[in-house]
């Protein structure tokens, strides 16, 4: 057993128990008395808080995963999407900013005239071609043509 918890937990914490109780025990009466899961993970979470009164956290947290009583979060499929679509925003703005400064390096502040229209760019694809062309533009005017400002 990982230990006995000494806690006679509070109404706020919406479950009431005996006085004494091991941790397994207080784990599988959260299990029995809460369903579902986002709720359960939530007064998990609240006796781990009132656990490190003890210095019992961790063996409240092991024991926890070891009963797999908390909703995995890095399985969740709306997770997946939003870390997904978090990195893409992450690289969008990465490249935004590096092609903001090579811009402002190459061609100084009539470079950054052309951010408004590299800012209405949402594709990575195209925001690296046009990374990619001003490292090998001979002027501003042939950057201005590719991005469709000028003809040639």
């Amino acid at each position: 057993m990982s230990g006995e918890v000494h806690v006679r937990f509070c109404e706020g914490l919406g479950v009431q128990f005996p006085g004494l109780l091991t941790i397994r025990e207080i784990l599988n009466r959260l299990r029995e008395l809460v369903p579902e899961e986002t709720l359960r993970g939530k007064y998990i979470r609240q006796v781990e808080v009132l656990s490190q009164l003890r210095n019992l956290q961790e063996n409240i947290y092991k024991e926890a995963e070891a009963m797999a009583l908390v909703y995995d979060l890095e399985r969740d499929i709306r997770f997946k999407q939003g870390r997904e679509q978090g990195i893409i925003l992450g690289k969008l703005e990465g490249l935004l900013e590096g092609i903001e400064g090579m811009l402002e390096l190459k061609y100084g502040s009539d470079g950054l005239e052309l951010m408004g229209i590299v800012r209405a760019v949402d594709n990575i694809d195209k925001l690296e071609e046009m990374k990619n062309f001003i490292k090998k533009a001979g002027s501003l005017d042939e950057l201005k043509v590719f991005c469709g400002i000028r003809h040639p």
